[in-house]
């Protein structure tokens, strides 16, 4: 059986204070589920990043509405760099801040842009 928690990144500090608890209470802990949360200014990636552990997967969550398709994945080399090697793709809610930009793509745009431009020259997992 596999054990996943979801943190919230309200900043880089927090998440890693948030896995010292959980992993106090739940040392066969897993996963780390960090969802994208645009109101904070830490991203779900970098996030990840704070975590990260030869004993844990960190996935974080990718927001479709976020992503211009026609630019390269913002992401994608800071996922590279520090070696995430999964992401979780959604559709992303509205943000509250309407200077906010989103974009009409979807999740299954965002899957095929990372399956054409990056999974042949980098080893990522994408879950949807």
């Amino acid at each position: 059986m596999k054990i996943a928690v979801e943190l919230v990144p309200r900043t880089a500090d927090a998440v890693r204070d948030d896995l010292k608890i959980v992993e106090a209470c739940c040392p066969q802990l897993d996963i780390i589920n960090v969802p994208d949360l645009v109101r904070y200014e830490t991203r779900s990636w970098q996030a990840c990043a704070t975590v990260q552990s030869p004993f844990l997967r960190t996935i974080p969550h990718i927001r479709a509405i976020d992503i211009d398709l026609y630019q390269p994945l913002p992401m994608a080399d800071y996922l590279r760099k520090h070696q995430i090697k999964e992401v979780l793709v959604v559709g992303g809610d509205i943000p509250q801040d309407m200077g906010h930009r989103i974009y009409p793509s979807t999740s299954t745009d965002i899957i095929r842009k990372f399956f054409i431009f990056y999974s042949h020259s980098y080893n990522l997992t994408i879950f949807y």
